[in-house]
């Protein structure tokens, strides 16, 4: 079993640093495509240096994460059950640890729900969901002030749920200015909850 709270403060600052990245470059901060491609990207590149088996859409196919993940000795694969996967190994080949899974969803309340559910079948030391932290900002699907409300509800009522199930919520938070008669996002930053069953 992996240590919880050394993978929690990691990606923390793996996604703290692609934000902080992105902020500097003025990237498409609001390209759903572009966002998810930076996280696996920066995901990827902390699982191999660990030595994980990492599997995430489309990383396979790219020759420079190729290359990074045999110089680091681990191994990159396709999207593997989940967005981002890290998986341990032993010598012998059979599969011994599942440090962590991920969910990445920009979308609608109703496509990050989704991808969420997904997270509850995991098995995993961590399982984390990244997501647009605006869409649950305004109306009816607010966060309420203590946190993500209906996520822990969800863990909560699942029966397969264990005592120590660890999820890390990042919510990546925005807010949105007019800009010759066009909405721009502005201060972008992360909001992190733990949450352990």
């Amino acid at each position: 079993m992996s240590d919880k709270g050394v993978i929690i403060k990691e990606v923390c600052n793996v996604l703290n640093v692609a934000l902080n990245n992105a902020v500097k470059k003025k990237e498409e901060l609001d390209s759903a495509g572009w966002w998810t491609e930076q996280v696996m990207t920066r995901l990827c590149r902390w699982g191999l240096k660990k030595k994980w088996w990492v599997g995430a859409k489309g990383m396979d196919k790219q020759e420079k994460m190729k290359k990074y993940a045999k110089k680091h000795g681990g191994e990159i694969g396709g999207e593997w059950l989940y967005d981002f996967t890290c998986l341990e190994y032993n010598d012998d080949g059979w599969l011994t640890g599942i440090p962590l899974v991920a969910e990445c969803e920009w979308g609608s309340v109703t496509h990050i729900n989704g991808d969420f559910e997904k997270l509850l079948l995991a098995r995993a030391d961590v399982r984390i969901m990244i997501f647009n932290g605006n869409h649950y900002r305004e109306g009816e699907n607010s966060i309420p002030s203590d946190g993500l409300r209906d996520f822990r509800k969800y863990i909560k009522e699942c029966e397969h749920t264990r005592p120590g199930d660890t999820y890390l919520f990042a919510a990546r938070l925005h807010e949105s200015e007019d800009r010759d008669g066009e909405s721009v996002s502005v201060a972008h930053r992360f909001d992190y909850q733990i949450f352990v069953a």
